[in-house]
C-alpha cells in the first residue's frame, strides 16, 4: 500500500496568503493618515537611508518585497504579525498590532528626493507583506557598519 503524503502544517511564522491580507488591508487603498496596525500585518520603520539600501538590496536579490511607505525621515515595511522577534536593531522602530502608523494617500508615489507621505512600493495590486528575515539581517548589518571616513 503506498504511503499517503500529508502536506506539512504551515509554520506559525509563515506569511499569511496575500489574498487574506489584501482583504484585511482594504483601508490602505482608501485612506491615509494615522491608522491602527494589525492584526493581519505589522510594520517596521527604518531611517530612510538604511531603508533605501535595504530595498535596493532586496531588489537586487529578487527577494519578496511588499508594501513600503515613507513617513517623514523613515520608511515603513509592511511585515507579517509577530515579526518583532528577534528584536530589531537600534534605529528600527517595530510597530506591533495595536500601535499606529501614518500611511500616505493611496495615489501618492515617491518622487526623487521625496521624504514624506509617499508609497515606495504600493500595497496593491502586488505583494503586500515583506518577509522580515532578510530586511532584519540587512538592517542589523547596515546599522552596525562603521561610518565611512569623511
Amino acid at each position: 500500500m503506498p504511503a499517503l503524503l500529508v502536506p506539512p502544517a504551515p509554520l506559525p511564522d509563515a506569511l499569511p496568503p496575500d489574498a487574506a491580507v489584501r482583504e484585511a488591508l482594504q483601508h490602505l487603498t482608501a485612506t491615509s493618515g494615522p491608522v491602527p496596525v494589525g492584526p493581519e500585518w505589522e510594520a517596521v520603520l527604518l531611517p530612510a537611508d538604511l531603508a533605501r539600501r535595504a530595498v535596493d538590496d532586496l531588489a537586487r536579490r529578487a527577494a519578496p518585497l511588499g508594501a513600503v511607505f515613507t513617513d517623514g525621515p523613515v520608511w515603513g515595511f509592511v511585515v507579517p504579525p509577530r515579526s518583532g522577534t528577534p528584536v530589531w536593531p537600534d534605529g528600527a522602530d517595530y510597530r506591533a498590532a495595536g500601535t499606529r502608523v501614518t500611511l500616505p494617500a493611496p495615489a501618492a508615489r515617491v518622487a526623487t528626493g521625496a521624504t514624506a507621505g509617499c508609497w515606495v512600493r504600493r500595497p496593491f495590486p502586488g505583494r503586500i507583506l515583506t518577509a522580515p528575515l532578510l530586511p532584519h539581517q540587512l538592517a542589523t548589518a547596515l546599522s552596525t557598519e562603521p561610518e565611512a571616513a569623511a
